[in-house]
């Protein structure tokens, strides 16, 4: 005679399941950005004016949280306190800006897709 089990786990959907693990990912690469920004604050330089810059790198295509406004693959501009990037937008772009924007940093920004970042 054979034994059965009926185990049910609950429904599970995996749209779902995909969504929980893309929120959490997106969380980290969102704290690891800012962690990974703050780094640059040290090579930050007032080179003898009152300015304070930071660079930073990142890579673009990862909507919602940082991706080009248009298609355009790989560029570098300078945002100064109080101003919006033209190319680029996002969350982690948001709270990278507006935390060294409310230190006074300049932020001198790259982004570059993932191919010319490896060999670049």
């Amino acid at each position: 005679m054979m034994c059965q089990r009926n185990i049910s786990l609950g429904k599970h959907n995996d749209n779902t399941f995909f969504e929980g693990v893309l929120f959490r990912l997106s969380i980290m690469l969102s704290i690891v950005l800012v962690y990974f920004s703050t780094v640059f604050v040290c090579y930050a330089s007032e080179s003898g004016s009152s300015e304070k810059f930071v660079r930073v790198a990142t890579l673009d295509e990862y909507p919602p949280y940082c991706f080009p406004r248009e298609t355009k693959k790989g560029f570098q501009e300078t945002v100064p306190p109080g101003e919006d990037s033209v190319n680029l937008q996002g969350y982690s772009w948001d709270i990278l800006r507006e935390s060294f924007h409310a230190m006074g940093y300049t932020i001198h920004l790259s982004v570059y897709p993932w191919k010319r970042a490896v060999y670049d």
